[in-house]
Order: structure tokens, then sequence, then C-alpha cells
């Protein structure tokens, strides 16, 4: 598929640090194509086998950029920071309506930790999700002291609160856009790869 190659040549960054105008809108093309030839109509339908589980970003419109991801000291393929991103998955539990995006990092090579934004959803039509924030947490818990406030900016950068549409899902890979106009692609994550 076009699109993951695209995609996979955007790196780790995942596209979150910003893209060229012109990589960032032949993705969005890639994706638009893809998503019309989704093979599955009705993906809300498919909450309890297909959307359910774990899942890997893998690509994102949702961007870190400036003051913000100085703020927070973020570290860049082209700029070097004390917090290094790792992988970023999202969890969806279809029986309690819940999901969980995690975002794991390393601060300064050495502590790993985590943070989990928690958010209620509720099925709006056959591919839209109503979403609702309903908490975040951080790990290891002495990383709140280190992050002060910025905490609540890594809580306003990840609010999912809105809606989600599922754009195209298949048993391996999912894409979305949101109502702040962010596009995901994702991964599911079978449990002999997590």
């Amino acid at each position: 598929m076009a699109l993951l190659d695209a995609v996979a040549a955007v790196g780790p960054d995942r596209g979150i640090f910003g893209l060229d105008s012109d990589t960032r809108a032949s993705i969005d093309a890639l994706a638009a194509a893809v998503e019309v030839a989704s093979p599955v109509a009705a993906p809300i339908a498919r909450l309890d086998d297909l959307l359910n589980g774990r899942w890997r970003l893998l690509y994102t419109t949702l961007t870190i950029l400036g003051r913000r991801r100085s703020r927070l000291s973020l570290s860049t393929a082209s700029k070097p920071g004390f917090v290094s991103l790792g992988e970023l998955y999202q969890n969806v539990d279809a029986a309690t309506g819940v999901a969980e995006s995690v975002v794991q990092f390393r601060v300064m090579g050495r502590v790993e930790g985590a943070f989990a934004i928690t958010a209620s959803f509720t099925p709006q039509s056959d591919r839209r999700v109503g979403v609702a924030a309903t908490g975040s947490s951080l790990t290891p818990p002495g990383l709140e002291k280190m992050l002060g406030e910025n905490v609540g900016l890594l809580t306003q950068i990840f609010d999912p609160t809105g809606w989600l549409d599922v754009t195209y899902l298949d048993d391996d890979y999912r894409l979305g856009r949101d109502d702040k106009g962010h596009l995901f692609v994702l991964q599911k994550v079978v449990e002999e790869d997590a």
C-alpha cells in the first residue's frame, strides 16, 4: 500500500513535529484514496471485533511545534531536547466504551515514562464516535514534579474530546479523522508484537 510506504518514509517522528506541505498533502491524498476503498462500510458496527484491541500510531497530523515543543523539551530528528518520544498506542475496550491513548517517552535517555489519557466513546453513526476525555495519568508519578505545569499542556495537546470518524478499517489498519482536522493512521498490535 503506497500510503504505508509514504508514512514509513516520514520516520520515527510520525509527523508529530510537522512536515513540509508537499509531503503532508501527498500523504493526505494517499489516505483519501485508501479511505474510499475501505472494506468495512460501517466500522462502528465492528467495535466488538475489528476496532477492539491495541493500536500503534504510525502517522498523524496532530503536531507539537514551536513553544509547545520547547516547553516539553521534546527531541526531534533535527533539534535536541531532554525528552524523546517512544511509541504511541491506543487501547480500545468496546465492552466498556473506553479508549486509552498512551504516549511512551524517555527523559534524558534514562527515565522511561508514559502519559495516558482516558476517554469514553459513544457511537453516533456507522462511522463516527463521540469522545469525551475522562482522565489522565503520568507514570512514574515522580515525573509530575519534574514536568510541573507542563502536565496540563500534555493533556491539552492529546485531549480527544469531540468526535472521531473511522474512515478506513480492516484487520490490520485503521484510519481516522477527528473534529480538529487531524488524520491518524494506526496499525493493530497482535499479542506477539506487544
